[in-house]
Parts: C-alpha cells; sequence; structure tokens
C-alpha cells in the first residue's frame, strides 16, 4: 500500500456573511409595529350613505325583445318620487371656463320637484361657491320646513363632467339640510339634461 496523502486541511470556516441581517430585521419589525400604532385613519375616510337609483326603463340585451316598461327593476328601493327633490348640477364641461369657474366646477344648480314643470335655478356662476352651497342649503331647508317634502328624500343629478370633489360637497350640503335618503341618478356623458 501505498503512502497516504495528507492534506493539511484546518476544517470548514462557519459561514462568513459579509451582512449580517438579523439586525435589519428587527428594526424593520419595530418600524412596523410603530407606524402600525400611531395610524389614525382620517375622519374623511368616511362611509358615505347614499344610494344609486336604477333606470326607469332599463334594456336587456339578448335575443328575445324587450320592451321597458314603466316599472323599475328594484321597485322596493326606488325612493317615493312624490316625495322626492331632485338637485341638478351642472358642470362646466372639459376645457371650459366661465367667470372664475373652470372645467369640472358647477355651473348651475337646480332644484326640481315631481310636479315642477321647470327646474328652478338655484344658483349659477354669479355666485362664488361658498355663496352657492349656503343657497342651496337654504332652498333644501326651506323645502322640507315648508312642507313640500315630507320624507326627506333627494335625487342628486350631477353632470357627468362634475368632478367628483363637487358631487360629495352637494352630498354634504344635502345631508346638512335635513335629508335622510340622498340617491344618486347615474350621469349620462355627452347628454344634455333638463
Amino acid at each position: 500500500m501505498g503512502q497516504h496523502s495528507r492534506h493539511n486541511d484546518p476544517g470548514t470556516p462557519g459561514v462568513n456573511l459579509g451582512l449580517i441581517i438579523t439586525p435589519m430585521l428587527d428594526m424593520s419589525f419595530q418600524l412596523l409595529a410603530f407606524f402600525i400604532m400611531i395610524y389614525h385613519p382620517s375622519a374623511l375616510e368616511g362611509h358615505i350613505n347614499g344610494n344609486l337609483v336604477p333606470p326607469t326603463q332599463p334594456l336587456i340585451k339578448g335575443k328575445e325583445k324587450n320592451t321597458p316598461t314603466d316599472q323599475p327593476l328594484l321597485a322596493d328601493s326606488d325612493p317615493d318620487l312624490e316625495d322626492t327633490l331632485q338637485v341638478i348640477v351642472k358642470a362646466i364641461p372639459k376645457g371650459g371656463v366661465e367667470r372664475s369657474r373652470t372645467d369640472g366646477m358647477p355651473a348651475q344648480i337646480y332644484v326640481k320637484r315631481k310636479e315642477d314643470t321647470e327646474a328652478t335655478l338655484v344658483s349659477d356662476t354669479d355666485d362664488d361657491m361658498a355663496e352657492a352651497w349656503n343657497k342651496l342649503k337654504k332652498r333644501l331647508k326651506s323645502s322640507l320646513s315648508g312642507g313640500l317634502v315630507t320624507k326627506g328624500n333627494i335625487r342628486l343629478d350631477c353632470g357627468a363632467d362634475l368632478k367628483h370633489r363637487y358631487v360629495m360637497e352637494a352630498y354634504d350640503n344635502c345631508k346638512d339640510a335635513g335629508f335622510q335618503n340622498v340617491s344618486f341618478v347615474a350621469p349620462v356623458s355627452g347628454a344634455k339634461k333638463n
């Protein structure tokens, strides 16, 4: 038998990491815990209690001929139209400017009852925004206190170009005036409303 070859093997050294990860993981979990504990959601991040009113004459695509009826799909959820005010907020179209208002801002605000043939103008671009919302709120409060509306239902009909901020301001003013049920009418893009 021959000679045994001997290697001068000092043994295997441990894992040599150039970067120690444990303290960084500890710090990241501490930061995560810190931000979770100090986070308090804003009061603006609340629930908006509004309803989207179903269309009065729905169409269904299919092979069978569908004739719309006068009955809405969800008759139980549709507010009583006799006791409903309609608030119409028309918007300045994209790229448009009227006085100090630019695109997406309210141009005119109207209020209409079921028995009215024409909507009544509440405010237009002659008023600043704060004055326009105050006029709307006064008009809505007078409708409730004058007995014109008994159940406190509103259908909020905002133009398709109206910015979300102003839709929420109109909603807030309806709620502040004392109306309990605010329903949204789905906007139709490009359509002119009366």
